[in-house]
């Protein structure tokens, strides 16, 4: 769950300054070179999607198949292992540059000692775009300091943070690929991320809201189990590291904005509820109770570890409740809109379902992908706690922010993302109402690790029918019907 904002007030000196990184001869050099190298290359660069499944196999093996065993995919990004199925995710990268949103995902069974490819797909960029404007990135390094410098000093200058080195990679746009510079940055009081695009002459193109919302020894916490609404304050295990300065578990941590800590280390902690310590407590239990649940359930681990911040915007109240790029980060409501984030299971679960989600599939935070993205995550986050009520436990104007026990189908596509979110939500809670919880959250896994980054709602269609294959008679025909009572046939 995402209380979704964008800062209104944006320093337009970064835009003004940022023509000024080169040289007014030294832009007009490179631009000459660029145009000369790779314009007509842009031109005609496109992505070709490519798709072997063994549920529908051509006259092709998978180990014949050129396109999977790509040279331009040799970097092994992540393996990861969900129930009897592991995942293989490689990147394309261009004279070393990685190509956004082109990747190659190999699903494979895993039977005792054998593993069987079922299901290899590919997106990969074609055509005349076989090099980089070298001449362009070899000014870019010269002139690297120059402009990190200069970035640096306008997001200061904006009270905002670059959060980790600039990064250049290949992306479309205007129908067009060339390299960019791209720096994830994001705002100390409001905790939340953002992504500025620069040209390599350090002219920045745009910033976009990236921010996806809504052996240790055995401790006791003193926490709501199931949040205030459904529970009491009761005593619950947990397991951690270390508890001082920040609480350290095998997969994430925690810290707060606060800067409380826990203290010495104790077999018991309690807190008041007026207490910052005891949010740190309650957000450490609901991440590492829906992280286990995962485990046990699905056999499925992050292979990424969590960083979990609370107290956003602290002194201040704030509506964070984000997920980006390993970090999740709360406030502890507004009092207006929401209050005590930190002590809902559904928006604390929800935003670590986008941690396996980015994991799985790497869905965008925008448009259908993003849609899909936000219903799964309310999904996987609904179907662990048995509720399909979103936000009980924080929104305020309302008995609940999101019901995922609704009628959505197709027909209600309105390009909005959380509004077309439910019906992807809402299409896998009928499922889940006749196959049950697990069954359906381990369709809704193995269907994310067969989403690409550009996954929109024909292509989720698509892949449910795909798998749906696969499955037992019985359990095809309730697919079936519900996806027709859903007008996503």
């Amino acid at each position: 769950m995402k209380p979704a904002f964008f800062p209104k007030t944006m320093t337009a000196g970064l835009i003004q300054a940022g023509g000024l990184f080169l040289s007014p001869w030294t832009r007009l050099v490179i631009g000459l070179l660029f145009l000369a190298s790779i314009t007509a290359g842009c031109q005609r660069a496109r992505f070709e999607n490519r798709v072997w499944s063994a549920a529908s196999p051509d006259d092709q093996s998978p180990q014949a198949l050129s396109w999977a065993q790509d040279s331009d995919f040799t970097e092994q990004q992540m393996e990861l292992h969900v129930g009897n199925e592991t995942l293989l995710r490689k990147v394309q990268k261009i004279d070393g540059v990685e190509v956004e949103g082109a990747v190659t995902k190999e699903v494979r069974l895993v039977d005792d000692d054998a593993s069987t490819p079922v299901y290899i797909a590919q997106r990969k960029l074609e055509g005349a775009l076989k090099f980089l404007p070298r001449t362009e990135l070899l000014l870019y390094r010269a002139n690297e300091d120059r402009i990190r410098r200069q970035y640096l000093k306008n997001l200061e200058a904006e009270g905002l943070h670059a959060d980790a080195p600039g990064k250049i990679v290949i992306t479309e746009r205007d129908g067009k690929f060339s390299p960019e510079l791209r720096v994830e940055i994001s705002d100390p009081k409001t905790g939340q991320f953002f992504r500025d695009s620069y040209s390599l002459t350090g002219v920045r193109i745009e910033r976009v809201n990236v921010g996806l919302s809504f052996n240790a020894e055995t401790r006791f916490a003193q926490v709501f189990p199931q949040g205030p609404r459904k529970s009491q304050l009761a005593w619950v295990p947990v397991f951690w590291t270390q508890a001082s300065p920040k609480l350290t578990g095998t997969y994430f941590s925690v810290t707060s904005r606060s800067g409380q800590t826990l203290g010495a280390a104790n077999d018991r902690y309690a807190f008041a509820l007026d207490d910052l310590r005891f949010d740190q407590l309650q957000v450490y239990y609901f991440v590492e109770n829906f992280l286990n649940g995962l485990r046990t359930r699905h056999g499925f681990q992050l292979p990424l570890r969590l960083q979990v911040e609370t107290h956003i915007g602290y002194p201040e109240s704030s509506n964070a409740a984000l997920y980006h790029q390993n970090i999740l980060r709360f406030g502890t409501g507004d009092g207006v809109t929401y209050r005590d984030l930190m002590r809902d299971p559904t928006v604390v679960m929800h935003e670590v379902a986008h941690a396996v989600i980015e994991a799985l599939a790497h869905l965008p935070p925008q448009g259908e992908g993003g849609a899909i993205n936000e219903g799964v995550a309310d999904f996987l986050a609904a179907s662990y706690l048995d509720t399909p009520r979103m936000g009980e436990d924080s929104f305020i104007g309302g008995p609940y922010r999101r019901n995922l026990d609704n009628s959505k189908s197709l027909d209600d596509l309105s390009g909005k993302t959380y509004a077309d979110s439910e019906i992807v939500s809402g299409f896998l809670w009928a499922l889940r109402k006749e196959w049950g919880a697990e069954k359906t959250e381990a369709f809704t896994l193995r269907l994310l690790a067969r989403l690409m980054p550009d996954a929109d709602f024909a292509t989720l269609r698509a892949q449910m029918h795909e798998l749906g294959a696969g499955l037992p008679e019985a359990e095809r025909a309730i697919l079936e019907t519900t996806l027709h009572e859903r007008k996503w046939q």
